[in-house]
């Protein structure tokens, strides 16, 4: 009895074993797929120019430790150390790394949520790896053929955590994972990863706190467990403390009016199509919201814990939003509500895919078809992970019409070369703010200001618009005769191609007459000029 107990025992460790090797190259291989196949961006691109700032100038990035940018304070000192580190250590490919970690994040959260679930996938590896490869076509390929693919992946407003570029809401990853962790009944894991969450983006508070109430009221009371949740509460609290203490010590209002003047600013000016929902609702919003509806419903078979978060998350969003519209304040604006959204868009995506999927499995199944579905699967991986992995060798510019042009400008990547030969590497810059956002970044050189990057404290932010409105004067004309300028700079870039905005000949012809100019560089569409040492006084 004792010679079988332990043979039993040493089976049964095998097949652990085996299923957990499994799991990992599953992992590995979904994670990977969906890196490629979402088609990682070239670097410093849109919002990375305002998230890796601080972290790059901290690690000694060219010159941008005297970017005037640099000196303001930024909301993200976890995510900033991460930056420094990640480059420090590995150079411009560590975000690369770090970007594909944290798909590996995502392709473990999925597989825990599909492990847990009664989705029926069988076939050993074959299901799950349909699931995963059809996913990578839907969120990475689909998109690029048709935006309205998008809503398959995206949350509400532009935003998601399925990024093509590394940046702080790529960290929204771990928010999927509590929810997978909530659904295999490991509710305080799920609370600490949605604490952890919010200390690389705060702006995921709302979201985090949403979940982990949903998590503390599905314990107390669907389980009968009110000490469990009441513990779980505490944890999180207590994990999510340094970071609300943070906030509050250097994010406090200056005063209520410079308060409301800075987030009108970034409501209204910089990014409507994130903080308003008058903007971003359409039918693309309506899409999002079928999403969520329908995950929900696909969920409620597979595993009910995963449904009621879609659920009662989906309802709570629809209340916050409905109330930050009507006290119509724009600070409220700025706490995006809607943000859980970019969380429950994948999960329901999932399910409705595995649900499609163990369809698929049960007819190959009944046909005996089950060799013919698994070399299907296999095939289907390996031509959409080459087709990713050519098209990320190549090294293309992945553009869409919402870009900047820049990127795919290639008299833009000219003027970048022309100011990386610049012999003072910590000359500041100044060009047209609103044609440019890569600038800083790509050279290494501080810059007056750009639209794109911006504060985060209320009177920086107002000092960031001042900015922008003294540039927008110079270069249409009416400060380049001033004989002393408010900002520093020693080299303008003067484009040469027509703007309404921007008087090209006007103002470098001003800056030549005054005989402390001179132009340094010229490349296709760009000037740039210098000032002579001792020019302006």
């Amino acid at each position: 009895m004792v010679v079988l107990t332990s043979s039993a025992a040493i089976a049964d460790l095998g097949i652990r074993r085996r299923s957990s090797v499994q799991w990992a190259l599953l992992t590995v291989a979904s994670g990977f797929l969906l890196f490629l196949a979402i088609h990682p961006r070239l670097l410093f691109f849109g919002d990375q120019n305002t998230y890796l700032l601080h972290g790059l100038a901290r690690a000694g990035y060219g010159s941008l430790a005297s970017d005037w940018l640099a000196s303001t304070k930024s909301p993200l000192p976890l995510f900033d150390v991460l930056v420094e580190l990640t480059w420090l250590a590995f150079g411009n490919n560590g975000f690369y790394l770090l970007q594909a970690i944290l798909y590996l994040v995502l392709a473990a959260g999925l597989l825990l949520l599909l492990s847990c679930s009664r989705l029926e996938l069988k076939s050993g590896v074959a299901g799950p790896l349909l699931v995963f490869t059809t996913l990578a076509a839907l969120w990475g390929w689909a998109p690029s053929l048709s935006p309205i693919w998008a809503q398959l992946r995206d949350g509400f407003a532009v935003q998601t955590i399925l990024s093509d570029k590394l940046e702080p809401s790529s960290f929204g990853i771990f928010l999927l994972m509590s929810v997978a962790f909530f659904a295999a009944g490991r509710v305080t894991f799920a609370c600490v990863l949605a604490a952890v969450t919010c200390l690389f983006h705060p702006t995921y508070l709302i979201a985090s706190a949403v979940l982990v109430l949903v998590y503390a009221t599905h314990t107390a009371v669907v389980e009968h467990r009110p000490l469990a949740a009441a513990k779980d509460l505490v944890i999180y609290t207590v994990l999510l403390s340094p970071i609300v203490l943070f906030l509050l010590l250097q994010f406090s209002t200056s005063n209520p009016e410079t308060y409301r003047k800075a987030a009108e600013i970034l409501v209204y000016e910089r990014i409507p199509y994130h903080a308003l929902p008058q903007v971003w609702i359409s039918r693309h919003g309506f899409i999002t919201i079928a999403m969520i509806i329908s995950g929900a419903l696909v969920w409620v078979g597979p595993n009910r814990r995963v449904a009621y978060v879609i659920a009662i998350s989906g309802c709570a969003i629809l209340v916050l939003t409905l109330l930050t519209v009507a006290v119509n304040w724009a600070p409220f604006y700025l706490l995006f509500p809607w943000r859980l959204s970019t969380v429950l868009v994948p999960v329901a995506a999932l399910g409705i895919v595995s649900r499609g999927v163990g369809f698929i499995q049960r007819y190959c199944s009944r046909r005996g078809y089950v060799r013919v579905f698994g070399i299907g699967c296999l095939t289907f991986y390996a031509a959409l992970l080459a087709g990713s992995a050519a098209i990320v060798a190549q090294g293309g510019i992945k553009s869409t019409p919402e870009d900047s042009p820049e990127y795919a400008d290639p008299n833009y990547q000219a003027l970048v070369g022309a100011v990386a030969s610049d012999p003072n590497p910590a000359a500041v810059y100044l060009f047209p703010p609103r044609l440019m956002e890569s600038f800083r970044l790509r050279t290494g050189h501080p810059i007056v200001a750009d639209f794109k990057s911006h504060p985060f404290k209320d009177v920086e932010i107002l000092d960031w618009e001042a900015r922008l409105q003294w540039a927008d004067r110079f270069f249409a004309g009416g400060e380049c005769g001033t004989t002393q300028a408010p900002y520093e700079f020693d080299r303008v870039v003067a484009p040469r191609s027509p703007s309404l905005s921007v008087q090209n000949g006007l103002v470098e012809q001003c800056l030549l007459n005054t005989g402390h100019w001179y132009v340094t560089s010229r490349v296709p569409g760009y000037d740039v000029l210098a000032e002579r040492r001792g020019g302006r006084s």
